[in-house]
């Protein structure tokens, strides 16, 4: 894994509590720390961008992409902006029919963050079946990122 494509509402974001999904802020840091390139490719506008520098996380981000209606173009295309193979991406969202579809399309690995709103959102083809289904943020970190390194060696 060379990057991670993150959706942002229902992934990142809880729109309901309007806060940080439980565990993101870890998992970025995390991210960060290993040299992990990640964007973000998520549905809305200029107020969101505004929303990630509210939330102190939009440093962590090389690129963001918010626009009214995506598609797998758009994950080819940050696959080419970030100049990372789509086999060393993965790509995170909690929606079948579309980021986990795009993903699969483009041959990043996927994983479905099963929560929320599209939780029961299962898939109906090949396309949209994830290679990976996690129920928290804290799956994934403890999945796909290393330990930090201890302050002190033993």
């Amino acid at each position: 894994m060379k990057a991670v494509i993150f959706d942002f509402s229902r992934t990142l974001y809880d729109p309901l509590r309007n806060r940080l999904t439980e565990g993101a802020l870890n998992l970025l840091k995390n991210l960060k720390n290993q040299n992990i390139k990640m964007a973000i490719i998520a549905n809305g506008n200029k107020k969101r961008t505004e929303l990630l520098k509210t939330l102190n996380i939009y440093s962590y981000f090389e690129k963001i992409i918010f626009k009214k209606g995506k598609s797998a173009t758009d994950y080819l295309e940050m696959t080419v902006t970030l100049n990372i193979s789509p086999k060393d991406i993965i790509i995170v969202g909690d929606r079948t029919k579309k980021e986990i579809k795009y993903g699969n399309l483009i041959g990043a690995t996927t994983v479905w963050f099963r929560n929320s709103k599209y939780k029961d959102e299962l898939p109906k083809n090949k396309d949209e079946t994830p290679v990976y289904t996690i129920d928290s943020l804290k799956q994934f970190t403890e999945r796909f990122t290393k330990p930090p390194l201890s302050s002190h060696n033993p």
